[in-house]
């Protein structure tokens, strides 16, 4: 899609910096696609840190001891 906007000199710099890329459009789309995969790992640590994990280590040991595997 093509847009048009106003980005600081510094910013265009260091986005073409950060991504490696010669072209300001690609440098961008680069910085973007980071950033968004940055919030979907930050959004996953935090589910997994908020909430119990589904499984008890004890009772996978004790099962493994037993060499009981079903669930």
């Amino acid at each position: 899609m093509r847009t048009t906007i106003t980005i600081p000199d510094e910013l265009a710099a260091a986005a073409k910096r950060m991504s490696g890329k010669d072209r300001l459009s690609e440098a961008i789309a680069d910085v973007i696609r980071e950033n968004e995969s940055r919030r979907k790992r930050l959004e996953l640590l935090r589910f997994f840190t908020e909430n119990k994990p589904p499984h008890d280590w004890n009772k996978i040991k004790a099962d493994r001891r037993k060499r009981n595997w079903s669930a």
